[in-house]
């Protein structure tokens, strides 16, 4: 009966997180180490609004080159000169540009970036994803920031944002391959970049633009405003967008750039970053903390039987090739023996999923293939 109540339990909300998709902290907080390789594409129609929309990515036209982002951890130096690691802050590389993004509970934020001409400082930082974020919900903000260019100038950025989680649909990859529950997200920006002499930089910082001041002065004609939109397609299966289309418009001109990174690429990810220190085996050998023994079921379940050879902590997980965590099962005090877990499967893709069993201070995993 017990047995029974855990798989509705799990089905469920699996059910829930498939049938409505949102963005979270513990699916689509970017993590140091990752890297994300992405191909340019021709896109240029976003498509409508609402739910039921279909994207077809059937025709996409790859340009030559692809593109990385790279994300890392970010150190501190004291005034002794050590360093210490800022478990709330991550660098993002793109190019030759870095930016320094601050994780929090409720987002995540842009606090500024540096490249080999241009440093900036946020002392208004603006927000790239906010947690939880579904369907229908949207945030609006400013930002504010001063830097250098070239050392020969002080620099003065300011604008506005909208971010809206504004259609639910199906993406169709190029490959054939179909992902339902994909969440768009459309986030629309305007933004304002001054130039002052160098040594203007200490009193552009002790009076930085207000809500009042950065719209009074984006729709003056003195300041020069751009304006950008840009649109991201998240999957349940995937922590990054799996396309995300830039719209930029300055003056008369419009640029559009699109890049692609379908699931297949954003599975290296998530081994990355969770190297298992052993490889779950069937059985055990000397030395080990646990033999196991891994199947799937004829009533679409994963199990697995596993003997403890001492007392320890205990806890399974299982996570999609992109990084999202899809079960996790109670972290408990167990006494040495046998031990049986089943995962229910139902309503998950076929393809590669990865099992992680804590035992202690260890770390095991094994790859699970649902046919």
């Amino acid at each position: 009966m017990m047995k029974q109540m855990f798989l509705l339990i799990l089905l469920s909300g699996s059910f829930s997180a498939f049938s409505q998709p949102q963005l979270s902290s513990s699916s689509n907080r970017p993590i140091a180490g990752d890297a994300i390789a992405r191909h340019q594409v021709t896109f240029s129609n976003p498509g409508d609004v609402g739910t039921g929309q279909l994207w077809d990515l059937r025709s996409l036209r790859y340009h030559s080159g692809d593109f990385e982002l790279s994300y890392h951890p970010f150190w501190l130096v004291d005034s002794l000169g050590d360093r210490h690691l800022a478990s709330d802050t991550l660098a993002l590389r793109d190019g030759s540009t870095l930016y320094y993004h601050s994780l929090a509970s409720s987002g995540v934020f842009l606090q500024g970036f540096e490249n080999a001409t241009t440093a900036m400082t946020y002392d208004v930082p603006e927000q790239l994803l906010c947690f939880p974020f579904a369907y229908g919900d949207s945030i609006s903000g400013i930002f504010h920031g001063t830097g250098v260019f070239c050392e020969k100038l002080s620099l003065q950025t300011f604008g506005t944002y909208v971010m809206k989680a504004d259609a639910v649909g199906t993406l169709i990859l190029e490959n054939g391959d179909t992902l339902r529950n994909v969440l768009r997200v459309s986030r629309s920006r305007k933004e304002s970049l001054l130039s002052y002499p160098l040594d203007s930089l200490p009193s552009l910082r002790s009076r930085p633009f207000d809500k009042t001041m950065i719209a009074t002065a984006l729709t003056s004609s003195d300041h020069p405003a751009s304006r950008s939109e840009v649109y991201q397609w998240y999957a349940p299966e995937c922590r990054y967008p799996v396309l995300e289309l830039r719209r930029l418009s300055h003056a008369n001109s419009v640029a559009c750039t699109a890049f692609y990174t379908p699931p297949s690429l954003q599975s290296q990810t998530l081994f990355a970053h969770n190297t298992p220190q052993r490889s779950l085996q069937a059985g055990c050998s000397s030395g080990d903390e646990i033999c196991l023994k891994i199947r799937t079921t004829d009533d679409n379940a994963i199990r697995f039987d596993y003997t403890l050879s001492a007392s320890t902590d205990c806890a399974a997980r299982l996570y999609t090739t992109g990084g999202i965590l899809i079960w996790e099962g109670t972290v408990s005090q167990k006494n040495s023996g046998p031990y049986v877990e089943e995962v229910c499967t139902a309503g998950l893709r076929k393809g590669v999923y990865l099992l992680e069993l804590t035992v202690g201070d260890k770390r095991y995993a094994e790859k699970i293939i649902l046919k």
